[in-house]
């Protein structure tokens, strides 16, 4: 497994030593760093993408589980704001992972007084993207799907529980 870097990244799939270049109207490019339950390595590639609404679309398609079942998470970088997308999403693991999961954050949990610790942040601190990073980044523009989502998975497990239940009367 080799790490690189997304600057590197960038820099690759436009053939320039400037990151930036990447973000040029010309481009009409994307960056995909897709995560799947089981596979030890993201899936990294560069994908067409001429606006905003095909971001929207590729970021929800890419973040629905697999045929198979296995969940699947991804991240897509269209523009520099996505960058800073994705720096949200990384304060925002480490903000859950600061405070003992997202059990502790949720909101039957807060009461007046209680703490909630802030993680101290670094710009030259250098942070692994994994599937939880791609999953808040895929929250913070598709919040809607993503509930949906869960509500759908929650009622799955009910209806199999019930079918269980009923087979074994």
């Amino acid at each position: 497994m080799g790490v690189e870097f997304i600057d590197q990244a960038l820099s690759r799939i436009v053939g320039h030593s400037d990151p930036n270049q990447f973000f040029e109207e010309s481009q009409q490019k994307a960056l995909t760093i897709t995560f799947e339950e089981g596979v030890a390595v993201p899936h990294v590639q560069a994908v067409q993408c001429a606006n905003e609404t095909e971001w929207r679309n590729l970021l929800l398609a890419l973040n629905q589980d697999t045929p198979s079942g296995a969940k699947r998470r991804a991240i897509v970088i269209h523009n520099a704001k996505d960058l800073l997308r994705l720096r949200r999403a990384v304060a925002l693991k480490n903000l859950v992972e600061l405070n003992n999961g997202s059990e502790a954050l949720s909101l039957n949990q807060f009461r007046v007084g209680r703490y909630v610790l802030i993680p101290d942040t670094d710009v030259n601190q250098v942070h692994i993207i994994d599937a939880e990073v791609a999953k808040y980044f895929y929250h913070t523009e598709h919040y809607y799907a993503a509930t949906l989502q869960a509500i759908q998975q929650a009622i799955d497990k009910l209806e199999d529980s019930l079918s269980e239940m009923t087979n074994q009367n």
